[in-house]
């Protein structure tokens, strides 16, 4: 085997388990150099943390896999928590009914992510930027400003700290939104044709796939996922804020690329994207039982993205799919 040949095994190799690799370098660094972050107390902390990057990791998974982005996440979440303290304090409505119309409101912000960049052909970074904006805008205008206690529902904490049995429910939380999202990629027709748009979106559409459609289905799912991280992060604190989320969608799409999902698209899948959560999870808790600066974290999450790109681009090269850009 020549170097050439070999160079190029490496990097299928690194590609195709690179989520799997990042997770174990990044647990045994960590467990070295403080082994209490191992410690049933400190776990229950990373699955706490985990959690809402993974729920918005799940819905980023499809967007990605279409070759977009969706920068609006972090501020749908916080509309979302908006939009249920308003519901509870200030209109009345049961709890359930309020939680049914937070995670509505992130499925239609979804809806109108993708339906203005399929449908009004409004390039996937402008369109997000801007709903990133107006969703963070309308929440603060709603709220004031300020966040409302919802310390006088103690129910709705159940979500964050409540156990059926021996599991905690965001771990059950986790479980329940990776495996439908996981069976309508890699089992359904909607699935495949969402990876048929990201691997030739012009192929896509010759062969007669309605790529506008699956395309508003993959940005609804996001927007969904980020209602749902919204009620999530309300029950965790008991509190509605419309300042929550701030760069979450950094941490979203670092999960995603992490677990091995490519930024061009038409690759990877959110069973990756879960380990790559779990791995930016540990790089965090681990800096902070060191009394590593949390600033940090921003220089590591820029480094995993700019490094997995780096890798997903030679690759692309090797294979002969990777056109270069001006």
């Amino acid at each position: 085997m020549s170097a050439r040949e070999r160079g190029h095994t490496t990097l299928e190799y690194l590609g195709r388990y690179s989520a799997l690799i990042s997770f174990f370098i990044v647990f045994a660094m960590f467990i070295t150099l403080t082994p209490k972050i191992v410690s049933p107390f400190n776990l229950l902390i990373i699955l706490h943390q985990v959690t809402v990057f993974a729920i918005l990791g799940a819905g980023m998974t499809p967007v990605i896999i279409t070759g977009r982005i969706d920068l609006s996440v972090g501020s749908v979440l916080a509309l979302s928590s908006s939009i249920l303290g308003i519901a509870l304090i200030d209109w009345g409505l049961a709890l359930p009914l309020a939680v049914i119309l937070a995670i509505l409101i992130g499925l239609i912000a979804g809806l109108i992510n993708g339906t203005l960049i399929a449908k009004l052909k409004i390039p996937f970074f402008i369109t997000t930027l801007g709903t990133m904006y107006a969703a963070r805008g309308i929440a603060l205008v709603l709220m004031g400003g300020v966040a409302k206690s919802l310390k006088g529902f103690p129910t709705l904490s159940y979500l964050s700290t409540g156990w059926i049995g021996i599991i905690p429910m965001p771990l059950i939380l986790i479980i329940a939104i990776y495996l439908i999202v996981d069976f309508i990629l890699s089992s359904t027709p909607v699935g495949r044709y969402i990876y048929a748009v990201g691997s030739n979106y012009d192929a896509a559409k010759l062969v007669g796939i309605d790529v506008d459609k699956y395309i508003i289905i993959a940005y609804t799912l996001s927007g969904l996922t980020a209602g749902i991280a919204g009620v999530y992060m309300s029950s965790r604190v008991l509190a509605a804020s419309p300042i929550i989320g701030v760069l979450y969608e950094l941490y979203a799409i670092a999960a995603v690329v992490l677990g091995g999902t490519s930024l061009f698209g038409g690759e990877g899948s959110v069973r990756g994207t879960l380990i790559g959560a779990l791995t930016l999870t540990i790089i965090s808790n681990g800096c902070h039982l060191l009394g590593i600066s949390p600033y940090l974290e921003y220089v590591v999450v820029g480094l995993v993205i700019v490094s997995m790109v780096a890798i997903d681009v030679r690759m692309r090269r090797l294979r002969g799919e990777y056109i270069e850009k001006a």
